[in-house]
């Protein structure tokens, strides 16, 4: 009997997550149905990370997310021209392993996918990038608006459908294109007792936004929320997104923030995700014009949990009294 076979599922799944790092870890899958129902939970619960998943590989990634949209948000997207031309439904529930989503990588390899898309009957030897700087503004317009339609059925999908989901993080700069996060589901909306979302713009599957909508926190698993804005940017669906947060995430324990704008318009929205939080235990926040006196006194609930706190570029005329927290 060989090695492998002798190989528990436990002492497996130490050995895949030791080198989890290594996007060669993919073999595993190929190996026998033992192994490549060890190694998927691990393989699939960080797939929006350049380590794992290079960016040449995107495309790819994004197939098997797209295979996994309901009927009606396919639909929706080919009546907006987006045409899905593998529908396929896979054997595998991979939005259940998900863990960790890296919006801006997400958004990033979903951009690519779109050109792809646009492109797939080009000839093999001509640049991609090529043709895209070539394009006329308006083609380049409709591509966004493409981009947004598809982000907006993913996102809504990983949020309804990845029960396992710990690790949120959104990165938006003022020289990218995709600056917010998408129109969130009406299900979301109304759970944070705001006006709903056009439901034209925003698909998510009926049967799974009415079962979500009366569950009572669908984003309770969230451990970890890292969020980085540089520039004024006005991002109102990241902040009821926040709202969100503030209402049904009450087990966070990592908090990062960075604001480098010139207002503290997320303020508001942060004290009251901490104020919600039950075992809060590693804070850092980055900012240069932050009402951070506000902020350590919301930290005052999390005094008993809290371990970490690290606080960088604070406007100097600001004083902070840290006995706040006792």
């Amino acid at each position: 009997m060989s090695l492998t076979q002798n190989l528990s599922a436990e002492c497996l799944r130490y050995i895949i997550e030791y080198v989890n790092e290594d996007a060669s870890i993919y073999s595993c899958l190929l190996v026998n149905r033992f192994w490549r129902d060890n190694s998927l939970p691990m393989l699939w619960s960080r797939p929006f990370n350049f380590s794992l998943t290079p960016h040449i590989h995107g495309v790819r990634l994004m197939n098997t997310y797209i295979s996994c949209l309901s009927a009606e948000q396919k639909q929706y997207l080919n009546n907006n021209g987006i045409y899905i031309r593998n529908n396929s439904i896979p054997n595998i529930n991979y939005l259940k392993h998900l863990r960790e989503l890296n919006y801006d990588i997400l958004q990033l390899f979903t951009r690519s996918w779109i050109y792809e898309n646009n492109h797939f009957d080009r000839d093999p030897s001509t640049d991609l990038n090529e043709i895209i700087e070539s394009l006329e503004p308006t083609v380049l317009e409709e591509y966004n608006d493409q981009t947004n339609r598809l982000l907006s059925c993913l996102f809504s999908m990983f949020i309804e459908r990845s029960v396992n989901l710990t690790y949120f993080s959104f990165y938006s700069y003022d020289d990218e294109l995709c600056l917010d996060l998408p129109e969130l589901p009406t299900w979301m909306t109304s759970a944070a007792s705001s006006p709903e979302t056009d439901s034209s713009s925003v698909v998510s599957s009926h049967e799974t936004a009415t079962s979500l909508a009366a569950s009572n926190n669908s984003l309770g698993g969230l451990r970890t929320f890292i969020c980085e804005i540089s520039g004024d940017l006005r991002l109102p669906n990241l902040k009821k997104f926040m709202e969100i947060l503030s209402t049904q995430c009450k087990a966070l324990d990592t908090i990062e923030f960075t604001w480098n704008g010139r207002h503290d318009s997320y303020v508001n929205n942060l004290i009251e995700i901490i104020r919600q939080q039950q075992q809060l235990k590693e804070i850092r926040l980055n900012t240069n014009n932050f009402n951070i006196v506000r902020v350590i006194e919301a930290l005052n609930t999390e005094r008993h949990n809290l371990v970490i706190m690290q606080i960088e570029d604070v406007n100097g005329t600001s004083f902070i009294r840290f006995t706040i927290i006792e």
